[in-house]
């Protein structure tokens, strides 16, 4: 029998340092682990050989990847059954344009918290998400939607449109035991926002009993927060860390902060830290109400509290990750991967 065919459409190259990549990589690996014939299509790959750009990603073994032609894309479909799937409105939109003649259903996913937005819904930070016109012309003809959210889920159903709730984020087994803890006081933060620069000051101006660690971002995020953190020797910067080594850094550390429901919440729950972090309606849908210790976003004063809390409380700080191992069991591969690929093949 043929097996189940997916198509991954993308815009990205490969490898990319983007966070979005590295979720999209193992979905198709884990697809594919499942028995599903997986085949991912990018801009443009970097390197000399498909083989080197997923050992970028800590991934070994095979996995299917050609730069777009849309030729060879047509010709797919002369192939058994499969799903032509993609988390890129503009990929979805040329996808569209054939519905009629496409003999594969074509699957959208989004990690938005509401279907129509500018502005984020629940900090009002500006996100230039595509607008409420295109997206109404896509969702009603789709043949499913794979949700990050509960809010998103529930409007994709009421369209009648075929839904899935699956959280993008994904915890991984690190095994070996913790790494040797660093002395004293010190939180991890993976990623670059702009939220960080609050923290920085208070660290700086409040003289906060924290080291702050961040990892990740390009050269002119990283020269901002130079500027910010120069006159206290409480931030280090450590630049972009490829992931396959990301986790084995993050074992050092018992405390994180997130100011989002972004991925790096499964990197943070893998490694079984104490999570800071705002208390969102998106955060908790995922951490649930016990899963961090929260703070209100955006107030200074509140955060501050909640580092003060962790810091001088040792015992917050186990529970905090005892919890934080607890929930990693619910993210993980294949049970994440068995839902999506059982929802794929019944459409």
């Amino acid at each position: 029998m043929a097996r189940y065919r997916v198509i991954y459409l993308t815009n990205m190259e490969l490898p990319s340092s983007k966070a979005h990549s590295v979720q999209i990589i193992y979905t198709c690996t884990a697809l594919a682990a499942l028995g599903m014939e997986v085949k991912l299509v990018v801009r443009r790959i970097r390197t000399s050989s498909e083989e080197e750009a997923l050992r970028f990603y800590g991934v070994e073994g095979h996995l299917a990847v050609e730069e777009v032609d849309n030729l060879r894309i047509w010709r797919e479909v002369r192939r058994g059954r499969g799903v032509f799937y993609s988390r890129s409105l503009s990929w979805i939109e040329r996808l569209l344009r054939y519905k009629p003649s496409l003999p594969w259903p074509v699957v959208f996913e989004t990690h938005r918290k509401a279907l129509y937005y500018k502005n984020d819904p629940e900090t009002g930070i500006e996100r230039g998400l595509e607008d409420k016109h295109r997206l109404d012309k896509v969702i009603s003809r789709l043949d499913g939607v794979v949700c990050a959210h509960g809010s998103t889920y529930e409007l994709v159903k009421k369209k009648g449109t075929e839904a899935l709730r699956l959280w993008y984020g994904w915890t991984v087994e690190t095994g070996g035991g913790e790494s040797p803890s660093l002395e004293g006081f010190h939180i991890v933060y993976v990623g670059i926002k702009r939220e960080l620069l609050d923290l920085i000051r208070l660290i700086r101006e409040e003289e906060l009993p924290a080291h702050l660690h961040i990892f990740g971002g390009g050269d002119k995020e990283i020269a901002r927060l130079k500027r910010e953190g120069k006159h206290t020797g409480k931030v280090t910067l450590h630049g972009f860390v490829p992931y396959r080594n990301l986790l084995k850094e993050l074992k050092r550390f018992k405390v994180a902060i997130a100011f989002n429901e972004g991925i790096k919440l499964a990197d943070y729950t893998s490694v079984g830290t104490a999570i800071l972090a705002p208390d969102l309606p998106s955060v908790k849908e995922i951490l649930g109400e016990r899963g961090a210790r929260y703070f209100t976003f955006g107030d200074g004063d509140s955060l501050k509290d909640a580092v003060m809390d962790v810091g001088y409380s040792p015992s917050k700080v186990e529970e905090l990750r005892e919890t934080s191992r607890k929930m990693a069991q619910l993210y993980r591969w294949p049970h994440k991967a068995l839902s999506l690929k059982g929802f794929l093949e019944n459409l």
